[in-house]
């Protein structure tokens, strides 16, 4: 992987804009600072898809409380897809290395 710091920061960027369970990002912005470090693991070790969806929804209902519903499920998928995406520009090789 590229350098660690904008790699954590594209993930908070995504868990704030696209995930954002509670609906608080317009208004806080280190809301899910503490989640960085769950989301940047499971990418490190390879998680697929379904493990990050799974983590995501573990957060949102256990962690936080929520009622999960078809809406956070959808988002979950999304998010997940997003981060391994991200995942897949931070593991590409760069010119010159």
């Amino acid at each position: 992987m590229k350098d660690w710091q904008p790699f954590w920061i594209d993930i908070k960027k995504i868990l704030n804009e696209e995930w954002d369970p509670i609906g608080v990002s317009g208004v806080f912005d280190d809301e899910y600072d503490m989640y960085v470090l769950n989301v940047h693991s499971l990418l490190n070790k390879n998680a697929a898809k379904d493990e990050i969806v799974d983590m995501l929804l573990d957060l949102e209902g256990n962690r936080m409380g929520m009622t999960l519903t078809e809406n956070s499920k959808t988002r979950a998928q999304i998010v997940a897809q997003s981060l391994l995406d991200l995942r897949r520009k931070y593991s590409a090789p760069t010119d010159g290395k």
